[in-house]
C-alpha cells in the first residue's frame, strides 16, 4: 500500500514536507532488511526508521547504529552507513556480528515510491 502523503498532511503533527509545495523538506522513510526464509525463523524482513537527518549524516560519512522492528519474535541491532560509491546502504554488522543469523543480505532498501518521490538514488530501492 502507497499512502498519499501530500494528501493526507493533515493526519501528520507536522506536515512532512513532500510532494508538494508546502511543508519542509523534512521527512520520515522506511528501510528494510532483505527477505530471509531461514528456519525456524521463517520468511520475513525487518524494518528500520530513517530521517533527512540521519540521511544527511550518512552522506556526510555517519555510521548510524539501530534496531529494527520486532518480527517472528526477534529484532536485529544494527550498524550501517552509505557507500557513496556504490549509493547503497550497507551493513557493517548485524547483532555484532558479519551477517546476521538468518541470512538478512547487508544491504538495506527503501520503498520505491518514496525513493523516486524523494528523488533518492535507484540503488536504494
Amino acid at each position: 500500500m502507497v499512502m498519499d502523503i501530500q494528501a493526507n498532511r493533515g493526519l501528520f503533527e507536522v506536515d512532512p514536507g513532500i510532494g508538494g509545495d508546502e511543508g519542509n523538506d523534512q521527512w520520515t522513510a522506511i528501510l528494510y532488511t532483505s527477505l530471509s526464509n531461514a528456519q525456524p525463523v521463517g520468511v520475513h524482513k525487518h524494518a528500520i526508521v530513517i530521517t533527512s537527518a540521519e540521511w544527511e549524516g550518512l552522506q556526510a560519512g555517519d555510521v548510524l547504529h539501530r534496531e529494527t522492528d520486532n518480527v517472528n519474535n526477534h529484532f536485529h541491532t544494527i550498524t550501517y552507513s552509505y557507500d557513496s560509491a556504490t549509493q547503497q546502504l550497507l551493513m557493517q554488522s548485524c547483532d555484532n556480528q558479519d551477517t546476521c543469523f538468518d541470512g538478512h543480505s547487508m544491504v538495506l532498501t527503501m520503498q520505491d515510491a518514496f525513493r523516486v518521490e524523494l528523488g533518492l538514488p535507484d540503488t536504494l530501492g
